[in-house]
């Protein structure tokens, strides 16, 4: 007879492999970020997934083989009880029909006797031995029922770790696309603002070109940063003080610089008035009680000038007035506050959701 104990490792395999699949299953839901390092963490993912389902299919293999070998040992001891009961039943036989013999043959089967006493006695022994023996089978059956239940339990493992691969083979499947769309997405953003920005260049070269005199004058300052253009102009060249009609002179600077803003398309132009913190004299603080008044509607006047006059479409205009709460130099002296009466014109990125909706 074969004795072939199952170990605690191949009674319980199957739940190490559950929790290092868990575990790698955890590791593939946790992973997250910017598209490519989720990318990258998620195909390490599921390569770890992969190692395990070949370990499982592994020790789902070696279960089959143990499998196999206790049913052949099962088949084997329910042979040689069949064999031994039936040799049993034949030596009671045998003992009833020597105790009818005649009694002149007693001595010579009396010493028979004993000696299937003595056969009877092994096959006793035998028996008992069968008997340890199926006592065995049926623990070797408890075992193989597991065993057959363990088995199943690892189909089902292997069965949702391959569900599991390849839901992660289309996720990474997925943001492989969505990571190569947002990539041609940015360099296409890149090209668009790189275009942008030479076209303001060339908006800022017509502007000090045409404008040449009255920025060596120190009137006008235009300066550009990447994609934002400011055309700022000291008041005295646009409006005397404490008023908001244009000087002619401001007229005409005005015109020349709206004309070059006014072709540049998908911009919005923001007219923002400042002023220095001089409080607002009793003459005209009845119509501009603070300086926010005066630099409100100075902006806005320019604004106007450059929708009615230079023909500026409205819904790229906004004027706002800013008051003494922006400065560009100290108030604490007179050129300090000439600096900081101005008008700036702003060529800005339109807001975003407005982008595409003008020329």
């Amino acid at each position: 007879m074969i004795w072939m104990p199952i170990t605690e490792r191949e009674r319980g395999g199957h739940g190490g492999l559950g929790r290092a699949a868990a575990a790698g299953l955890v590791l593939l839901l946790v992973v997250g970020c910017a598209p490519q390092s989720e990318l990258t963490a998620r195909e390490q993912a599921l390569e770890l997934t992969r190692r395990q389902l070949t370990r499982a299919e592994e020790e789902g293999k070696a279960l089959a083989r143990r499998v196999e070998a206790l049913e052949r040992a099962v088949a084997d001891l329910t042979a040689a009880r069949t064999q031994l009961e039936g040799q049993r039943a034949e030596l009671s036989a045998t003992v009833e029909k020597l105790q009818g013999e005649n009694r002149e043959l007693h001595q010579a089967l009396r010493a028979r006797a004993d000696e299937q006493a003595k056969r009877i006695s092994e096959l006793i022994g035998r028996n008992r031995v069968l008997e340890v023996e199926v006592a065995r089978l049926g623990l070797l059956q408890g075992e193989l029922q597991r065993a057959q239940e363990a088995r199943a339990a690892v189909e089902r493992e292997v069965g949702r770790l391959k569900t599991a691969l390849e839901q992660q083979q289309a996720e990474v499947a997925r943001l492989t696309q969505e990571t190569r769309t947002l990539e041609e997405r940015a360099a296409q953003i890149a090209r668009e603002k790189e275009a942008e920005i030479a076209k303001l260049t060339a908006t800022y070269d017509n502007l000090v070109k045409d404008l040449k005199k009255e920025i060596e004058a120190g009137e006008i300052q235009v300066t550009q940063y990447r994609d934002l253009l400011t055309v700022n102009l000291v008041d005295k060249i646009l409006f005397d003080s404490g008023r908001t009609e244009i000087k002619p002179r401001g007229l005409e600077v005005l015109q020349r610089v709206g004309d070059i803003l006014k072709g540049v398309g998908g911009k919005e132009i923001r007219i923002e008035g400042h002023t220095d913190n001089v409080p607002i004299g009793a003459a005209l603080a009845q119509r501009f009680p603070t300086n926010w008044e005066l630099s409100t509607a100075r902006a806005t006047t320019v604004a106007r000038f450059l929708q009615e006059r230079v023909g500026i479409a409205a819904e790229k205009l906004s004027a706002a007035g800013y008051s003494q709460f922006r400065p560009v130099a100290g108030n604490d002296n007179e050129e300090g506050r000439r600096l900081n009466r101005r008008i700036e014109i702003v060529l800005a990125p339109l807001p975003v959701g407005q982008q595409g909706a003008q020329p």
